[in-house]
């Protein structure tokens, strides 16, 4: 009889908690996005909507955009971290997600909603993303060693590579070797300070990317990277 009693006022107890649990966390902030799930090509300006996010105490909300999650490779950034509207410009294939976070006007937080961004090319296939590394190499031998290894397909497709020279100095000799390997090598026998221009080009078959390297080879041969850009 005793254990008994003793169960039925821990039970009490518990649903009390629960409910108390229950009545703090319907006072706070929600947070809305629309749309949760869309799927775009590449550079499709996406716009999400959390103007529909509430206080249950009828009071003003603040916003916190992030950008959870974005490819590998990818420097796309979201136009606004606090508006109650944010867009994004998905520029590589695979998956984005954004997090939205709002408070109340006492600065607390409540549910946060996320926004998943799927990004494909032709049809539903993942484009690939082409990234670029370099090792600078001896100076005395004028080389730089360019590798494309770190591009990726989100769909696990086999790659093909494809490398470009451009604005090469005249009166030398300056060319990529192995040209549609994953690494390739930049040999020149440029005597003064030249700025390389160098694209990657990746394709999994059906879709492919670009990206771009400016690398500076002075005087002395060594190898300096100045930025990552594509040309303007």
């Amino acid at each position: 009889m005793l254990f008994v009693l003793g169960c039925g006022v821990e039970g009490t107890v518990i649903d009390a908690l629960d409910n108390q649990g229950d009545q703090q966390s319907s006072t706070l902030p929600t947070a809305l996005v629309t749309p949760s799930l869309v799927k775009v090509t590449r550079d499709t300006r996406v716009q999400l909507d959390g103007s529909g996010s509430y206080d249950p105490a009828g009071g003003a909300v603040t916003y916190a955009w992030t950008l959870a999650e974005r490819p590998k490779g990818s420097l796309d950034e979201l136009t606004s971290t606090v508006s109650s509207i944010t867009a994004i410009h998905p520029s590589e294939g695979g998956y984005y997600t954004v997090t939205l976070v709002v408070a109340n006007g006492s600065g607390v937080a409540g549910h946060s909603a996320s926004a998943q961004i799927e990004v494909v090319g032709t049809g539903d296939n993942h484009p690939p993303v082409s990234m670029i590394e370099y090792t600078p190499t001896d100076g005395l031998s004028n080389v730089v060693a360019l590798e494309g290894g770190t591009s990726y397909d989100a769909d696990g497709q086999a790659l093909t590579y494809e490398w470009g020279l451009f604005n090469t100095p005249e009166g030398f000799t300056s060319y990529l070797q192995h040209s549609t390997s994953q690494v390739a090598y930049l040999r020149t026998d440029v005597t003064y300070a030249y700025d390389f221009l160098v694209r990657l080009v990746v394709s999994d078959g059906i879709d492919q990317d670009e990206s771009f390297v400016t690398i500076t080879v002075d005087i002395n041969g060594s190898q300096v990277l100045i930025v990552d850009s594509a040309p303007e």
